[in-house]
């Protein structure tokens, strides 16, 4: 609920969250794609990768890596996200920018 709390205002229960994950993931995964996209158009100064663990209730180990864009005042925003072992198959996912 804490991540609900802190990007939407609103409070929503995980298992609310989950059964969305379980029962409609390909609606989910089509809507983040297109906000992705959308927020790949906006201009940037550069770009993070920044990755996060956490177990499952099998205790089994999960890394969600998030490629985010920063903008000068310190504007961040996500423009890919995955949840993969590897950081070299999530760099292979990852939108072109600039090239410096």
């Amino acid at each position: 609920m804490f991540v609900s709390l802190t990007c939407l205002d609103v409070g929503i229960l995980n298992s609310a969250l989950h059964y969305w994950e379980v029962r409609h993931g390909d609606i989910v995964k089509g809507v983040l794609k297109t906000i992705f996209k959308i927020l790949n158009l906006i201009e940037y100064d550069y770009s993070v990768i920044d990755s996060t663990k956490n177990t499952d209730q099998l205790k089994k180990l999960h890394e969600l890596f998030i490629y985010v864009r920063v903008r000068s005042g310190g504007m961040l925003f996500p423009v890919y996200a995955r949840l993969t072992d590897f950081m070299s198959e999530f760099v292979r996912g990852t939108p072109k920018g600039h090239t410096w």
